[in-house]
């Protein structure tokens, strides 16, 4: 019993203790990067919206709600991932 009792306050001082560090802690604006990427050039169209419309629109989102910054890595007409190895380009390894 007496040592379910100081294993509750040893978890209840740590709790406290991560809690001020994490309060403590300053909020720093970071850069996301975004990896974006099709093997299609701009030109077509679902591409063209990506890169004209997704892109812009999601940066704008981020940034009016966070301190966060966006950039984007971009990669179309196949310069990170064949049209048809797409599927295998987006898989975790």
């Amino acid at each position: 019993m007496k040592y379910l009792k100081n294993m509750k306050m040893a978890l209840a001082a740590g709790t406290i203790a991560g809690s001020m560090v994490a309060a403590s802690a300053p909020s720093v604006a970071d850069t996301i990067n975004i990896r974006i990427a099709s093997g299609h050039p701009p030109t077509v169209v679902y591409a063209g919206l990506m890169k004209n419309f997704f892109q812009p629109e999601l940066k704008k989102a981020i940034e009016a709600k966070t301190d966060h910054k966006v950039n984007f890595i971009e990669g179309y007409s196949g310069s990170i991932v064949k049209v048809f190895d797409t599927f295998e380009g987006v898989q975790n390894v």
